[in-house]
């Protein structure tokens, strides 16, 4: 079964308030494989860390979407894991100046490992896997 739900989390940054809002997202653990995209705030506006764990050695592909006023990054990759290692498959850092007060940031990760693909949740503060 397949759990939507969309995820809408603020920080408040200095004197910015940087808001992240994620698309439908489906529960990842498909296989035990885990995945998810966190958002923390840092003293000079966000970071965000796309992270994967596999319940195996395996091999896949991973793509990162993120839009923001001033920010239009699209990341992609291969990655090979261990069984039960944490994979940190890309990690941003986004300032809170002027254009961003109250803006919203949009960010999708998804990951495929063989024939499963994992639309990653985003997590608001520190990873959890």
């Amino acid at each position: 079964m397949t759990h939507a739900k969309t995820l809408a989390a603020s920080f408040l940054t200095g004197l910015a308030l940087i808001t992240v809002a994620a698309m439908p997202i489906t529960a990842a653990g498909t296989g035990g494989d885990t995945c998810q995209l966190t958002v923390s705030p840092t003293s000079g506006g966000s970071r965000i860390v796309a992270v994967y764990q596999g319940a195996a050695v395996n091999s896949g592909q991973w793509h990162l979407r993120l839009t923001a006023p001033g920010a239009d990054i699209d990341q992609s990759g291969d990655f090979t894991a261990q069984r039960g290692e944490i994979l940190t498959l890309s990690e941003i850092e986004l300032g809170s100046g002027p254009a961003r007060v109250n803006a919203p940031v949009n960010a999708r990760l998804t990951v495929t490992v063989g024939r499963r693909k994992l639309i990653c949740p985003v997590i608001a503060g520190p990873i959890h896997l």
